[in-house]
């Protein structure tokens, strides 16, 4: 779940509910597939709700002894 304020922070403008399933397919990378609800409610504007299917890729770009540093390719539809 994630929640995002207008750009001036005074309100809630759009909240996003996320689930989803993953896989390892190699040493430290991951696939995951999953659906995402995202409602949208802008100032002076229209309440919206969308339906988005998505898909990532999560991926080791540096790895050291106490840190990690990861990459993430998503891609993801609307409608």
């Amino acid at each position: 779940t994630s929640f995002r304020f207008t750009d001036d922070a005074t309100r809630l403008g759009q909240s996003l509910y996320r689930v989803a399933l993953g896989t390892p397919i190699a040493e430290g990378v991951n696939v995951h597939a999953g659906y995402v609800l995202v409602r949208t409610n802008p100032a002076g504007g229209a309440a919206t709700t969308e339906h988005r299917p998505w898909q990532q890729i999560a991926y080791p770009i540096i790895q050291g002894e106490r840190a990690q540093l990861l990459g993430r390719s998503r891609l993801e539809q609307r409608w």
